[in-house]
């Protein structure tokens, strides 16, 4: 393409010309290079005048040059000139493109080349699950589900047991203190009246107290509070506020004066000392509720079927340890002594005192129940003796 000023024939560079595939461009833009070269001395030699021209041909070029070369800025003009048809690719690596329109002092000098980027590799197809690899999976996860939930719930009930075993063993503490400090153990079982256990006590440990009828009989359920509350400093009203606690109870979980583990209202806290233990002393042939007696321990250790020397433990004169079903009556073959009475094996605990839980089903008598005398829940123990 060539236009005339001043009477003067200029030659243009040629944009490249589409339509003949990707190796005409490229024969072409490589015989750019020797016709520039040529045009270049030429205006070099030409007369001033026309060199004047080629100046203002210049000025009118910047135009055109920033029209074409804008574009090329953006991303869109960069994949344009990425395009196989317009590149110079040898074995692989980045080829250039001359920029037309360049400065100088010819008309079509170049001025710099546009590196093309590097090829995008081919992005992997994916692969989806099918339908027999889901349900594998699905299956596998159910199994380990199967394997892992009891074992789970096995230990949050193993939890939630040693914390109510640990709060049992506070309270024992408590209440073998309240023994060195006062000389006994408190009763669990008492009437409001003066003549009654819990005021006679009362007026043992605090000879100035002028003995009064009390506000609440006491129960083995209600007796850790009401003895860990303890006394105030005035011995002359011992039973006065305010008073110095032996124990620091959680206010939360008292209800009537029964004290009980968190979130199980049912599994209250059972109190019998061991001078209590039977409902009618001193023949104790009758034991009272909440106490646990050992299925393995009975006095009569030779197996003589009589009491012998060394062998009446809780000193009550009779072999003990007959009611082998432990189901409170008397059954055939059960009275070893032939004495008709139904002789019990020994308490748990026969010179302190029993704390027992009904535990996290808030039923006594079933497996899960906990104390102060076993080391685990009751079921642990009868397991234990197998």
């Amino acid at each position: 393409m060539s236009i005339r000023f001043m009477g003067t024939r200029v030659g243009l560079p040629l944009p490249l010309r589409e339509g003949r595939g990707e190796g005409a461009s490229h024969c072409e833009t490589q015989r750019q290079v020797p016709q520039h070269q040529t045009r270049l001395a030429a205006a070099h030699a030409a007369p001033p005048d026309v060199r004047s021209g080629h100046r203002a041909l210049r000025s009118l070029d910047t135009g055109w040059r920033s029209a074409i070369l804008a574009p090329l800025a953006s991303d869109a003009g960069r994949a344009a000139w990425a395009a196989p048809r317009w590149l110079n690719r040898v074995d692989g690596a980045r080829s250039s493109l001359p920029l037309l329109l360049g400065g100088g002092g010819g008309e079509g000098s170049f001025r710099g080349t546009i590196k093309s980027p590097k090829p995008l590799a081919a992005q992997p197809t994916r692969r989806a699950f099918t339908l027999v690899e889901l349900l594998v999976v699905i299956g596998i996860l159910g199994v380990l589900a199967a394997l892992i939930t009891p074992a789970v719930f096995q230990a949050r009930v193993s939890a939630r047991n040693a914390a109510i075993k640990a709060e049992i063993d506070m309270l024992h503490m408590a209440i073998m203190n309240y023994k060195n400090e006062y000389g006994s153990f408190p009763p669990c079982v008492s009437g409001t009246a003066i003549a009654d256990p819990a005021a006679r006590h009362i007026k043992r440990l605090f000879p100035r107290w002028p003995p009064v009828v009390l506000t609440n009989s006491t129960t083995q359920s209600n007796a850790l509070v009401g003895w860990l509350t303890g006394y105030s400093l005035d011995p002359t009203n011992p039973i006065g506020t305010p008073r110095e606690k032996l124990f620091d109870f959680d206010e939360s979980r008292i209800n009537s004066g029964e004290y009980f583990p968190s979130g199980k209202r049912g599994s209250v806290y059972y109190y019998t000392s061991s001078s209590q233990y039977f409902t009618d002393p001193p023949t104790n042939t009758t034991p009272r509720q909440y106490v646990e007696f050992s299925k393995v321990t009975s006095e009569d250790t030779n197996g003589d079927d009589l009491l012998t020397a060394g062998e009446d433990q809780n000193g009550n004169g009779r072999l003990d340890g007959e009611d082998v079903n432990q189901n409170g009556s008397l059954d055939p073959a059960e009275d070893v002594n032939s004495d008709g009475i139904l002789n019990h094996g020994l308490p748990f605990n026969p010179s302190t005192f029993q704390i027992i839980s009904a535990g996290l089903d808030e039923t006594l008598g079933t497996g899960d129940d906990l104390s102060n005398f076993w080391k685990g829940t009751r079921q642990d123990y009868l397991d234990s003796l197998e």
